[in-house]
């Protein structure tokens, strides 16, 4: 337990009715492939104990719709400032067969009222994303914290094997604190 406006406690028993929950390492560095996620319903925090004793919890949710738990890859972990693209990473074909699936994390933001976040996903055949494809887009983010889980978008197949996150921040003043997750499944 951790208690405190921005520490896990105050963040669990904020989490809405239907919500992205993603679990990774602290650090949350881009490229790290332990980052798991899902589109879930329903959460639920408790806290209890006895007065002098530890601190016990208790959390619980559902899956939405039958949402798969993927492991995926931060694409993006960053204080946004102005438009860029994240780190182009080799993460293989998504088959015909298959889904991609994307979350993203708008955990601070500050500035301007009139800022905005666009994201994107984007696929290429080569690293230096000479023809990039729009693969995935997120809801533009103004001045709100929150999340997006984006519904599964069939697999491009070949011969796309690269994947990153694109963003174009807008207004005059602002930042944005964000993380994208992705999965191939």
């Amino acid at each position: 337990w951790e208690g405190g406006v921005t520490a896990i406690d105050a963040i669990l028993r904020g989490l809405p009715g239907s919500s992205v929950l993603t679990l990774c390492p602290e650090s949350g560095a881009m490229g790290e492939s332990s980052a798991w996620f899902c589109n879930i319903i329903t959460p639920k925090y408790e806290t209890g104990g006895s007065v002098g004793g530890l601190t016990s919890f208790t959390g619980a949710a559902a899956l939405q719709d039958g949402s798969p738990v993927l492991n995926g890859k931060i694409l993006k972990n960053d204080e946004i400032t102005q438009s860029g693209t994240g780190t182009a990473y080799n993460l293989g074909v998504a088959l015909s067969t298959q889904n991609i699936y994307a979350a993203l994390h708008v955990t601070a933001t500050s500035g301007n009222a009139n800022r905005t976040l666009s994201v994107i996903i984007q696929s290429a055949a080569d690293e230096a994303f000479t023809s990039p494809t729009t693969r995935l887009t997120f809801s533009q983010v103004t001045t709100a914290v929150g999340a997006e889980y984006l519904t599964p978008v069939a697999g491009a197949g070949a011969p796309d094997t690269w994947w990153r996150a694109s963003y174009t921040r807008g207004g005059t003043t602002g930042t944005f604190t964000m993380f994208v997750i992705f999965a191939i499944l």
